[in-house]
């Protein structure tokens, strides 16, 4: 082991893996929550459905 550089052991390791998928899989549900809203505001949003005739 070289002086100075922290040795994290397996656990450690795992639960930083863990945290880090968690995190990865938020941004990405967020992505996602965004598109979706964007893609209403564009698109669904500015149809005139009142006024269609049938």
């Amino acid at each position: 082991m070289v002086p100075g550089v922290y040795a994290c052991t397996c656990t450690c390791l795992s639960s930083l893996r863990g945290l880090l998928t968690l995190t990865d899989v938020v941004m990405i549900a967020n992505l996602l929550l965004m598109v979706t809203i964007g893609g209403y505001e564009a698109f669904v949003s500015r149809l005139k459905i009142d006024d269609y005739p049938g």
